[in-house]
């Protein structure tokens, strides 16, 4: 942010950007619902980023990826991949 202050997410919209995964998006409330019940038993996902998308859409709402930019591992990688599999580092998230 510091870097870019022009660029910030969602056009600032946001002031805490938290990792997210869009399972459903612009669907009618039936299928929403539908698909939270399937979902919600499945939560919380434990999982290790390797990297992020820097996705744009068009003005028809369809979007690309315009860059990926790696991770490097950490110590919680090798935790969870070494069989740590709760996806914790010593108690914490």
């Amino acid at each position: 942010m510091e870097r870019w202050p022009d660029g910030r997410p969602y056009r600032g919209a946001f002031t805490e950007i938290i990792p997210h995964l869009t399972v459903a998006d612009e669907a009618d409330s039936h299928t929403l619902d539908m698909v939270q019940r399937r979902v919600a038993s499945h939560l919380p996902i434990a999982c290790i980023a390797r990297e992020a998308w820097r996705l744009y859409s068009n003005h028809l709402g369809f979007s690309s990826r315009k860059a990926c930019f790696q991770f490097l591992p950490t110590e919680f990688d090798e935790n969870v991949e070494a069989g740590g599999g709760d996806g914790t580092l010593n108690g914490r998230v």
